[in-house]
């Protein structure tokens, strides 16, 4: 997802608000019951499945000061990313993605509420979560 991927969403469905959950909903998650193709490896092992650009993390964040980014994919950046920029940009601001989401295809474009309930850890880089959009 680029900027420009944000601003045609935009231009469609209103501003984004402050603190927001942006979602995005590729529909990559068809792939789930086939983990060859969930992952999207080419011959080298190189994966690739859709994910957030480190230009439109900012940009959200700078712009439009959203709370989370989700995916419905296996990381909010894209898979050929050996850098890992999108989490970088967004941990370091303090707010949190939110990975391999289902059911998005359900959701409204925009209006859902989403909450996230964890098991609260320490030392680690994520763990699981459930999700639970309500509209």
């Amino acid at each position: 997802m680029t900027v420009a991927d944000v601003r045609k969403y935009e231009r469609r469905y209103g501003r984004i608000d402050d603190g927001t959950a942006v979602l995005m909903y590729s529909g990559w998650g068809v792939k789930v019951t086939d983990p060859n193709a969930y992952r999207g490896p080419d011959a080298a092992g190189v994966l690739h499945f859709p994910g957030f650009g480190s230009d439109a993390c900012e940009w959200l964040l700078r712009r439009r000061k959203i709370r989370a980014l989700g995916v419905d994919t296996l990381s909010i950046d894209p898979g050929n990313s050996a850098t890992f920029e999108v989490h970088k940009v967004l941990s370091g601001a303090d707010r949190y993605g939110i990975e391999n989401l289902a059911n998005m295809d359900s959701l409204p474009a925009r209006g859902a509420s989403v909450i996230v309930g964890l098991i609260p850890f320490q030392q680690g880089s994520g763990g699981p979560a459930r999700v639970f959009a309500d509209w």
